[in-house]
């Protein structure tokens, strides 16, 4: 696995922060299931991980 940074621990303004890139293995049916979702939302795929990421993030 790779480095991270802690969470919490960064001490940049949230105005100065920029998005993060991570990369992903999925299973198969879990991607063309994502590639079906978002093509009904008329979202790319990454936006939409994006968007469940974030929404699963703040339900937690």
């Amino acid at each position: 696995m790779g480095t991270h940074e802690s969470q919490g621990s960064d001490q940049t303004p949230v105005a100065f922060r920029k998005p993060q890139r991570i990369s992903v293995t999925i299973p198969h049916t879990v991607y063309r299931y994502l590639l079906t979702k978002s093509d009904c939302e008329g979202r790319s795929l990454s936006n939409l991980a994006s968007h469940l990421l974030e929404r699963f993030s703040k339900e937690a």
